[in-house]
């Protein structure tokens, strides 16, 4: 009787197009969603303008079977378009994430403190041992140095992002990452002659 070797072959594992990382998520890990939404709206109003973004589809592809421990969107106080970032926040909620918001740090708006809290609320739920997985939605770089400090508290970090809001340091030092683009996110809004008719 011929038994085939089972264990993959280093040709079998090596996928050129994609680094390889051997920290596999697993459907018992404590996961962690902190979706950075100053970053990713401001690539949604410039971009995708009159389209709607399903914020639910993709907290449900980031957190997939695992068990999600919280789902937070950070957010700043301070819009030019007060309106349109209100009904943003108010579709993040009823999307499945909390929403923590942090004052600007001066009159002009600066949002300086919406990194500054991504990175508290991440760090304590690695120091205090309440995830297994730290999920950041968010292309900046500025979050290299914290998926290092979880990488040393034994936390696995993935990043979603847009492809060209993704900074190449924080694609290096996440173990995955899941570009936003190739996911079917536009819901298709009701014709409003349609709505009018109901």
């Amino acid at each position: 009787m011929i038994v085939r070797n089972t264990i993959p072959t280093y040709d079998e594992l090596a996928i050129r197009e994609s680094p390889y990382c051997p920290y596999k998520p697993k459907p018992a890990d404590r996961t962690l969603v902190l979706l950075d939404l100053r970053n990713i709206s401001k690539k949604l109003f410039n971009d995708y303008p009159d389209e709607d973004f399903d914020f639910r589809k993709l907290l449900m592809d980031a957190v997939g079977i695992r068990d999600c421990v919280a789902a937070i969107a950070v957010d700043g106080t301070f819009y030019e378009d007060e309106d349109r970032h209100t009904r943003l926040q108010k579709d993040i909620r009823s999307s499945g994430f909390r929403l923590d918001l942090v004052p600007a740090t001066n009159g002009s708006g600066k949002q300086e403190g919406t990194d500054v809290e991504i990175t508290l609320v991440a760090y304590d739920y690695a120091v205090e041992k309440r995830c297994d997985c730290v999920l950041l939605i968010t292309g900046d770089g500025d979050f290299s140095p914290l998926v290092r400090r979880l990488h040393e508290k034994g936390v696995l970090v993935e990043v979603m992002s847009f492809k060209d809001c993704l900074s190449g340091c924080l694609e290096r030092t996440a173990d995955k990452v899941k570009l936003i683009d190739r996911m079917p996110l536009i819901r298709i809004r009701p014709d409003e002659c349609e709505e009018a008719d109901l």
